[in-house]
């Protein structure tokens, strides 16, 4: 997947790991971004302050690129095979897309869409609702909905 999370168990060298695993983790080919944990809520994710089973380091991988999945440190973002999803990235990445099975009261049968954002869930899913999201970032996806 596109994202990664680093626990640091031994809390006595909690930040100089940290410190020295984000200065190894960001000259990694492939890695768009390394967030500590302090900065989290940046990606919409917690802060250990908030949740205490949130990660010391949050990791993305760029685009093209996936986590491999690897223990041992060696290889661990490789290019992204084409055949998977593109799940786990951060939201911003153009190619950032997931699966979306769409079934129900106002949507049309049979509909395959190319490509969704998920940027575009909540403001179609809100459209379906009767909610105006004036400031929503993504679209609604009116092709696929049978009320529109």
């Amino acid at each position: 997947g596109g994202s990664c999370m680093v626990y640091i168990l031994d809390e006595t060298q909690r930040e100089a790991l940290t410190d020295d695993l984000t200065k190894r983790f960001a000259v990694v080919e492939g890695m768009q971004a390394v967030i500590p944990a302090s900065q989290a809520h940046s990606i919409g994710q917690a802060t250990p302050a908030a949740d205490s089973r949130a990660p010391d380091l949050w990791l993305a991988a760029k685009s093209g690129y996936s986590f491999s999945g690897t223990e041992n440190g060696e290889n661990i973002i490789v290019p992204r095979d084409s055949r998977g999803g593109t799940h786990g990235y951060l939201p911003d990445q153009p190619d950032m897309l997931g699966s979306l099975v769409m079934w129900g009261a106002g949507v049309k049968q049979g509909v395959t869409l190319k490509k969704a954002s998920n940027m575009d869930v909540a403001p179609t899913m809100a459209k379906l609702l009767g909610v105006e999201m004036p400031s929503a970032d993504g679209k609604v996806l009116t092709e696929a909905l049978s009320h529109e």
